[in-house]
């Protein structure tokens, strides 16, 4: 239980406040708590594995809905093996329907086209 609960802080402060995990270890460290930044990129890929069917379940949901919203910005991500990044589309896609009191509730998925 402890384990799961340290887990969901690292991903809250890392996705949820924007707090890199460099920072995160050094504010370990400064509670004497030594934690690898390669530990906790390792949990990130763990968690990420474990709340996939979340995120199925969320798309799904947003994308039945009638009236979409959706931004894309292009992004830059580190290409492993070349030596540099290459760009990928980076989509938010929301709705709302209270403007229209309509029964959806709002969401927002985000998604990652490489």
């Amino acid at each position: 239980m402890v384990m799961e609960a340290l887990l969901a802080h690292i991903v809250v402060m890392k996705y949820g406040y924007q707090l890199p995990l460099y920072r995160q270890k050094q504010m370990f460290a400064a509670q004497r708590i030594t934690l690898d930044r390669q530990t906790m990129a390792s949990w990130m890929g763990r968690a990420a594995r474990w709340l996939k069917p979340l995120h199925t379940l969320l798309r799904d949901a947003v994308m039945s809905y009638l009236r979409l919203f959706a931004d894309e910005t292009p992004l830059p991500v580190l290409d492993p093996g070349r030596g540099r990044t290459k760009v990928c589309q980076f989509w938010a896609i929301a709705t709302d329907d209270r403007p229209w009191r309509g029964p959806a509730p709002p969401a927002v998925v985000y998604m990652l086209a490489e």
